[in-house]
C-alpha cells in the first residue's frame, strides 16, 4: 500500500494486478481514506499552484498515483467490469471497495449486484476494521 495525504491505496500495477487475476466476485479495498479530497494533492506541472509549491519546496506530485488508481477504478467500472463501492469508515474516511463481476451479456440491460456479493464484501470489511481497532 501507499499513501497519499491521509489516504492509503493500492499503486496502479497493484490494481491492475488484482483486477487481470480476479475471479468473479473477488474483492479488493483498494483506498481507505478520502480519495475525493487527497487526488486533488496532485497539481499539475506548470500550475500556478505547481510553482508556488516548487518556490516553497513542497512535492508537486503526491496525489499523481491516487488519482491514477482512482480514475483506473471508475474506468473499470464504466466498462462494465467492476462494481465500485464505498463504505463509510469515519467521518471523512472510506474504504474504496471494487467487485470483479460477470462478464456483460450482450442482452442484459442492467445488471444487478447478488446481494450476496454485497453482503461478503461487508462482512470482510467489517471484520478487517474490528481487527484493525
Amino acid at each position: 500500500m501507499m499513501r497519499t495525504g491521509e489516504t492509503d491505496h493500492l499503486s496502479l500495477d497493484q490494481l491492475e494486478a488484482w483486477f487481470n487475476n480476479a475471479q468473479v466476485g473477488d474483492r479488493i479495498v483498494y483506498a481507505t481514506g478520502d480519495v475525493q479530497h487527497d487526488r486533488g494533492m496532485f497539481v499539475h506541472p506548470g500550475s500556478a499552484i505547481a510553482a508556488l509549491r516548487e518556490l516553497a519546496g513542497t512535492d508537486m506530485g503526491t496525489g499523481a498515483m491516487l488519482a491514477a488508481v482512482a480514475a483506473r477504478a471508475l474506468q473499470l467500472q464504466a466498462c462494465g467490469v467492476v462494481w465500485l463501492f464505498q463504505r463509510r469508515l469515519a467521518e471523512n474516511r472510506f474504504a474504496y471497495i471494487a467487485v470483479r463481476k460477470p462478464a456483460r451479456r450482450r442482452h442484459a440491460h442492467g445488471a444487478r449486484v447478488p446481494e450476496q456479493v454485497i453482503k461478503d464484501a461487508m462482512a470482510e470489511l467489517a471484520g478487517r476494521v474490528i481487527a484493525a481497532e
